[in-house]
């Protein structure tokens, strides 16, 4: 059984990882810039490729600083920056930058889905209740 836990977090602007013994204990942490590009006002994305490298980089340094190989790693969590729009083929390949949640360029449809209560019928199959929450209360 391995030794320690890995975790991975693909932020706003960093993939970071970060590796712990069983215990809790912090072992190494590293991070690398995985930029957002902005091609036009509202509109946020990522290229998905860059962020694997981000990412992979990441797990790399850390496992090179602390002298882990990856035999030892018990286990892998993963975590983001939040809801977006990550589209894949199928072959798993990306087919064009992500599109990150604080894009604006659908706010004209959810406004409309809000007014019309069609956010009712869509939401439960696209969210969580935490979500829901956020749309009645305005947010």
């Amino acid at each position: 059984m391995g030794k320690y836990l890995l975790g991975t977090d693909n932020g706003g602007t960093v993939a970071k990882a970060a590796l712990f013994a069983l215990d809790g204990g912090e072992v190494a942490a590293a991070g690398c810039k995985a930029e957002m590009s902005s091609p036009q006002p509202g509109h946020f994305e990522r290229d998905m490729q860059r962020l694997w490298q981000a990412t992979a980089e990441s797990i790399r340094s850390v496992l090179a600083a602390s002298g882990v190989s990856g035999d030892e790693v018990a286990c892998v969590g993963c975590t983001g920056h939040g809801n977006g729009l990550y589209l894949i083929d199928g072959q798993g390949r990306p087919v064009r930058n992500g599109t990150v949640s604080t894009d604006t360029r659908a706010k004209d449809y959810v406004a409309c889905w809000y007014a019309d209560g069609t956010y009712r019928s869509v939401l439960p199959r696209i969210s969580d209740r935490s979500l829901e929450r956020s749309w009645k209360d305005g947010r």
